[in-house]
């Protein structure tokens, strides 16, 4: 209903993937993983843009479906239900298929690897194979978003809350490491290939961790620091962890005060959707562009709302350790990760997935309580 003009990371990822289409992309700038998606639609379709949209499109009803089974398997099929008519109503989810979103994938990725993780936790001959298809997906989001690669400290801290012993859960973290390790090596020799250098994933983490920790960081996105950093892009790289790092040395309280305001922007609104299709670039009419975006924050603060008041009936269930540690860590993860690197609400649309079961699993609890309720004088 409102096609778009591609614009920033959106649009680097789809002329990273009409580079790779035409066998001649050599960048290590940009994380690969959205490109990789999008090349062989490319190859078979050409590089119209309405590949983005088609491929959005799919992503979108892959993780309503992964969505569904996680939330079957550990709250039983109402909260599926729920969870599912949640994300397809999501008003910021939805406006995130035209503008060629990275969060896109890395929802459907993640909700992948936890649903395979969970899989993994069951008795079963096959929970190896399990455990390295969770570990091997999520280093497919780490080549999404390199913010990724800690993932693994989710999964031990999901071992730990399940009551694993601590030999057991540092084992199948490891296991789960490695496995993460493998899906990103080839990628690495891929840059070692092309430039020469170890390059894990990508050099452009450097540039990122000053932008967002210096005197004129503002929490979210900005082109420059105080310092300018070099030119070339490797360089830049070490340059940017170096000066981030002595500026959170010298500045402790002026780095948590940022900390907090970082915190604010990740959770604070829903709206990027709407932003970057009505009014970026655009002059909309105020009433339209008002109204989408009320509709996308008062969305996501009725959520909120909705899950601050289950929250005690979610702590009280026997079972309160597989929303904690599925769906629940995986959201304090990228909290933690924006308290330090550049946040914004747009990295917030990773986890919907995640906050949708924990918002259905809540609601299915109240009722369940409510009824307990009823059924006493």
């Amino acid at each position: 209903a409102f096609p778009v003009a591609l614009k920033s990371d959106g649009f680097a990822y789809y002329a990273s993937a009409t580079q790779m289409a035409a066998r001649h992309y050599v960048g290590v700038y940009w994380p690969p993983g959205l490109s990789l998606v999008l090349t062989p639609w490319m190859v078979l379709f050409g590089t119209s843009q309405w590949i983005t949209v088609l491929v959005s499109l799919m992503l979108f009803s892959g993780t309503c479906a992964l969505a569904w089974l996680l939330a079957n398997e550990i709250a039983g099929a109402r909260a599926a239900g729920i969870t599912v008519a949640l994300l397809a109503a999501w008003p910021g989810y939805l406006t995130t298929i035209g503008i060629d979103s990275k969060e896109t994938l890395l929802t459907l990725v993640l909700t992948a690897a936890m649903l395979l993780y969970w899989k993994a936790s069951l008795p079963a001959r096959t929970k190896w194979a399990f455990l390295m298809s969770a570990g091997m997906l999520a280093g497919y989001a780490a080549l999404t978003q390199p913010a990724c690669m800690l993932f693994a400290g989710v999964i031990l801290g999901y071992e730990l809350v399940r009551g694993t012993g601590m030999a057991r859960a540092l084992g199948r973290t490891a296991f789960f490491g490695l496995a993460m390790l493998l899906a990103i090596l080839p990628w690495t020799y891929r840059n070692f290939s092309v430039t020469h250098r170890f390059i894990l994933i990508t050099v452009n983490g450097g540039s990122v961790f000053y932008r967002a920790n210096n005197p004129l960081a503002n929490a979210s996105y900005s082109p420059e620091g105080a310092i300018h950093l070099p030119a070339d892009v490797y360089e830049a790289d070490k340059a940017g962890y170096r000066e981030g790092k002595r500026w959170i040395v010298e500045h402790p309280a002026a780095f948590l005060a940022l900390a907090v305001r970082k915190q604010i922007g990740y959770l604070g609104d829903d709206g990027i959707g709407v932003y970057e299709t009505l009014e970026r670039d655009r002059k909309p009419p105020l009433v339209l562009y008002a109204a989408a975006k009320a509709a996308c924050s008062g969305y996501w603060f009725a959520l909120w709302c909705l899950l601050i008041m289950g929250a005690p009936a979610l702590f009280r269930s026997d079972d309160w350790w597989k929303w904690y540690g599925l769906c629940f860590l995986p959201v304090l993860y990228q909290w933690l990760i924006d308290s330090v690197f550049e946040s914004g609400s747009r990295h917030h649309l990773a986890d919907v997935a995640f906050l949708a079961i924990l918002v259905a699993f809540a609601m299915v609890r109240l009722k369940k309580s409510g009824d307990a309720i009823g059924t006493h004088p």
